[in-house]
């Protein structure tokens, strides 16, 4: 059913909203509200929409009108609405009509003019009108010329309208009926020009014997046709197919009847019903493909069978067999276990070659169920097979050193006495406990020297192993390491007649250290290309008790992007940070001794200067394997063989 809603109503202002609704229901409807008299004729019917919000109704009433092909016949005290206006001035008769049959028009001309119109059968289409200032004679034959081959005949005290007879016109001109009965009786049809009724009269006259009724709605025309047929009954069926008549024998009476059933036999073929039951899909689901892939067949559906009826030829009966059985077929349910994708990321890709409903996901996401025919089952298994593969794994076996490069500058004067010892000599040593020690593998990715000159400096305090680890990850995906320190303070402001700080009660937060966030890419050549952010922050002294504002920081950042292959080492460098400093020694009670304490009092000033150096070593294929960081006992000989080379004393 339609809804009718009537949304405000007030004295002076108006809101209708009115959606597809019955046209006399809205005409009533706003009669209603507004409590003026508004009444609809039998003219109008069918559907429209109102919608209005204001105050001046009787403009917004013809819009409604117009919009919907209507008139309004306006009085003082009520309103009529119609489909049809007519008026009458000296100039002559106006008559204007929006879809009307002919019967209403003629009817509604009738009541106009105050005059007797008769007529034969008229065209059943709705029409629309429009003359201005015609007589009544003329007004009469327009509207005739509108309903097709009809005239008006004035007759006594009023007018008929009359279907003029071009049938009869025409066979009296070019026009013939012959039907021919042979000896085999078979008969010989040739026929051009001649409406239904005539032809059927003539075939019947043929066989004198035979009684017929004719009851046919309407009398359609036979262009040209000529054929032969084997017996009588064949010519009936010939003849009534082509003209939409279907004809019955009962009592020896032969009945013509207007059927569209005959016309559609005559083109589609001899339709006979069958009955389908299907065994897996659905009838509703599958009928929709049917209805579409042939369309000149009728089904009804047997939703409690799982079935339908079909109405077709023989033909079409066996493509719609074949049909079935291609499309008909048992569907199971697979589950498919995942070796390495995770489920849920793998049905978005698949989900573009196969129906979404054919895939779910299970509850643990390390498998996927799949339903459909043996076939599809194959074709799924193929893809997934294709795409549930391991990816590729890195490792990255990172080393962080501080190198201390402080320059000390020292201003004092002192005296001091000491006794040499045995151990004052100068000497030189190169040993790589430490080294060895590592994690990274120093000596194979940098070399002897290299790993020398590093355990040299850390033995010296000039060099700290800031961090030593490895890192582990998957080909595309980011890897991240931190060591950094947070700073908490409490936010304040000084206040301005004491000077001193007021805290807010709000606690913030300063990070410093280092971090390092990694992102690698393995191509088709086994080459690893990595992204490289390294980032070191430094926090200065604590100055917010004094001036109200945090303590400062510093930050320096370093971003690079290498190729290589698995093993190739990469180094950062240029993580520099430096800091001065004062530093005051000084002799008890003699440094505070009038001009000879200076000479016991020393003042340093130290600049701190520091440089992180970041060395990584890609590798692919998982972990960093065992292979590659335990030695064979050959390697071992000769590493230690080296090894003792290299140290070295000096006296």
């Amino acid at each position: 059913m339609l809804s009718l809603k009537n949304l405000v109503f007030s004295e002076d202002y108006y809101s209708w909203d009115f959606a597809a609704c019955e046209l006399k229901d809205i005409i009533f409807a706003v009669s209603v509200d507004t409590g003026f008299s508004i009444t609809s004729d039998d003219t109008v019917m069918g559907h429209g929409s109102f919608r209005y919000v204001g105050k001046d109704f009787k403009s917004a009433f013809d819009s409604f009108a117009l919009e919907n092909r209507l008139y309004v016949s306006k009085g003082d005290s009520a309103w009529t609405v119609s489909k049809y206006s007519f008026t009458q001035t000296e100039k002559g008769l106006s008559f204007d009509v929006f879809d009307l049959s002919p019967l209403q028009i003629v009817e509604k001309l009738s009541l106009e003019i105050n005059e007797v119109i008769t007529f034969d059968s008229l065209p059943s289409s709705q029409l629309s009108l429009h003359f201005r200032n015609l007589s009544k004679d003329e007004l009469l034959q327009s509207l005739a010329r509108r309903f097709g081959s009809y005239e008006v005949r004035k007759e006594g005290r009023g007018y008929h309208i009359a279907r003029k007879n071009e049938i009869k016109n025409l066979a009296a001109e070019d026009s013939r009926v012959k039907i021919i009965k042979n000896e085999d009786a078979s008969f010989q049809v040739d026929i051009k020009n001649s409406g239904v009724i005539a032809a059927l009269e003539e075939v019947m006259k043929v066989e004198e014997e035979k009684e017929y009724c004719l009851s046919l709605a309407s009398d359609s025309r036979i262009v040209r046709t000529s054929f032969r047929a084997r017996d009588f009954s064949d010519l009936l069926e010939k003849l009534c197919g082509q003209s939409g008549v279907e004809y019955l024998l009962q009592n020896n009476i032969y009945y013509f009847i207007s059927a569209s059933g005959p016309r559609e036999d005559f083109i589609y073929g001899k339709r006979e019903w069958k009955k389908y039951c299907l065994k897996y899909s659905k009838v509703n689901n599958l009928l929709n493909i049917l209805t579409k892939t042939f369309p000149q067949a009728d089904f009804i559906v047997m939703v409690e069978a799982n079935g339908f009826l079909c109405k077709a030829e023989e033909k079409l009966q066996s493509q719609i067999e074949v049909f079935l059985k291609e499309n008909d077929l048992e569907k199971k349910t697979y589950e498919i276990s995942l070796k390495y994708a995770k489920a849920e990321s793998l049905i978005k890709n698949l989900s573009a070659l196969f129906e979404k409903a054919q895939i779910s996901l299970s509850d643990n996401n390390r498998s996927l169920y799949f339903t459909g025919t043996a076939e599809e089952y194959e074709k799924f298994t193929a893809q997934v097979e294709l795409m549930d593969k391991a990816d590729i794994c890195l490792s990255y076996d990172l080393l962080i050193l501080q190198y201390d490069e402080s320059l000390q500058n020292n201003w004092y004067s002192s005296f001091s006495t000491n006794r040499l010892s045995l151990g004052d000599r100068n000497s030189l040593g190169a040993q790589l406990g430490s080294v060895m020690n590592f994690n990274l593998n120093v000596i194979s990715a940098f070399g002897l020297s290299f790993a020398a000159n590093v355990q040299s400096s850390i033995e010296e305090n000039s060099t700290k192993v800031y961090a030593d680890t490895v890192l582990h990850g998957i080909s595309g995906s980011p890897i991240s390491f931190q060591n950094t320190s947070t700073y908490r303070y409490r936010d304040n402001n000084l206040d301005p007649e004491t000077g001193k700080p007021v805290y807010s009660g709000v606690t913030r937060e300063i990070t410093s250290g280092i971090k390092l966030d990694i992102c690698g890419w393995v191509n088709g050549e086994g080459l690893i290309t990595s992204n490289v952010t390294a980032s070191l922050s430094r926090q200065g002294s604590d100055t917010s008790a004094l001036t109200g504002n945090p303590p400062p920081t510093t930050e320096k950042i370093v971003t690079t992007q290498v190729r290589g292959k698995s093993g190739q080492a990469i180094v950062l460098s240029g993580l520099t940070q430096s800091s001065a400093s004062q530093e005051n020694s000084r002799s008890p009670f003699l440094s505070k001794l009038p001009f000879v304490g200076k000479l016991f009092r020393k003042d340093k000033v130290i600049e701190e200067k520091s440089q992180m150096v970041i060395f990584l070593v890609p590798h692919t294929g998982g972990e960093v394997k065992k292979e590659e960081k335990l030695f064979d006992q050959k390697w071992a000989e000769k590493r230690i063989a080296a090894l003792r080379e290299l140290e070295v004393l000096y006296e």
